[in-house]
């Protein structure tokens, strides 16, 4: 999604009849997968048998006009299909190859099967995610999914900027497991360096104190105080004149040594008012400060409407609805495509894609009719199939 938003020309390859997972995920609206809407704008779906000899001749057609190829099955499972790296690079040999896995292409878990969670606990995120009297819990989003999405992005991103240095195909191997490693870097470091196990904080951080989620007369905010210039600003507060002074508190080190009793001070004070007055108040001092913001709030933010970051569907039951969020970057000397929002129908492209790679009616009809590929039956069979020009430069 993030190399269609940049401008490339996208196509998903899905199996005939079901097609991708996501498209069976829930919550389904209208017959729609919400979270395969968010995911899949600006794409185009093929659905071929990859376990036909017809169909992988299909694929292996779009692998060799390719600049890109990205998979994301079981590591050995491309290769054993015929449509592995050495194979697709013997055709062509500036192909970039990105392989996503669950655990890698290397050691012992590779063979792995994975999902988000697996990899959340695996790597100890759950571990310090949560309470500390309570269970370990998942982080809500799906952070390893996505992170990964953006690594191999980059990792896509690089490999072509080399390509025409290094004159030769790169595979490249990017992995959830390697993702969950990266986000864990600091408690990571921190037990290795200092050999203090760190433990679930809620929403406290155990680099700086206060920094938390405190409950308010009517709801939660969170106060973010990372250095001492602040800490001096929020002493300003009448509430808190009395911490000026005092030398458990006074600077941040001491803070962290102290956090227990710091943190029941605040809790005391900050439930007696409301989180708006609150607000006000720290605003005025420039104390990082905002409510906890549910769904709904996020989703009529002022500052996501003035930063234009909605994607709006153009399509039947979802017209004008925010059915995505565009790419966080902002480029003074390049506009970049503004993305369509219709997630493809599974196989509605079949046809267009065949047409390109020069397929001939007839052979179209034999393919369809052995099953080797499937076609979206909303598409009309006869007359001209449109092309559709890559936004890439």
């Amino acid at each position: 999604m993030i190399l269609a938003d940049l401008g490339a020309d996208l196509v998903k390859v899905e199996r005939p009849g079901s097609g991708d997972d996501a498209r069976q995920m829930m919550p389904q609206v209208e017959g729609w997968s919400t979270p395969f809407i968010a995911l899949n704008r600006n794409k185009r779906s093929i659905a071929i048998d990859l376990k036909m000899t017809a169909g992988l001749e299909v694929a292996m057609e779009i692998a060799k006009s390719s600049d890109v190829v990205i998979e994301n099955m079981r590591p050995g499972k491309m290769k054993a299909l015929g449509l592995g790296f050495d194979a697709v690079s013997a055709v062509n040999p500036g192909i970039v190859y990105c392989s996503v896995s669950g655990f890698g292409q290397t050691g012992p878990l590779s063979r792995r099967p994975t999902y988000d969670a697996i990899i959340q606990a695996r790597t100890g995120i759950m571990s310090i995610t949560g309470e500390q009297e309570r269970p370990p819990v998942r982080v809500g989003p799906s952070i390893i999914d996505l992170a990964t999405g953006m690594w191999a992005a980059t990792a896509v991103l690089s490999a072509l900027w080399r390509r025409d240095k290094l004159g030769k195909p790169q595979h490249l191997d990017v992995s959830m497991f390697d993702t969950g490693m990266t986000w864990m870097m600091l408690p990571l470091v921190q037990l290795s360096l200092s050999g203090v196990m760190p433990q679930r904080m809620g929403g406290q951080t155990p680099i700086s104190v206060p920094a938390d989620n405190y409950p308010t007369a009517d709801g939660y905010m969170v106060v973010a105080i990372l250095n001492d210039g602040i800490w001096h600003r929020f002493c300003q507060l009448a509430q808190f004149a009395e911490l000026r002074g005092n030398d458990q508190f006074a600077t941040n080190q001491a803070r962290v040594l102290n956090r227990e009793a710091l943190t029941d001070i605040l809790r005391r004070e900050f439930a007696k008012k409301t989180t708006a007055d609150w607000l006000v108040e720290l605003r005025k001092i420039e104390v990082p400060c905002e409510p906890v913001n549910d769904v709904a709030a996020a989703l009529n933010d002022e500052q996501a409407a003035e930063r234009d970051i909605w994607l709006k569907s153009s399509f039947g039951p979802f017209k004008d609805r925010i059915s995505g969020v565009g790419l966080p970057i902002r480029n003074s000397g390049y506009e970049s495509p503004r993305p369509s929002q219709d997630p493809p129908r599974l196989g509605q492209h079949t046809l267009q894609l065949l047409h390109e790679l020069g397929y001939s009616d007839q052979r179209i009809d034999d393919l369809r009719a052995t099953g080797a590929v499937s076609v979206d039956p909303n598409v009309p069979i006869t007359g001209t199939v449109p092309s559709i020009t890559a936004g890439a430069d």
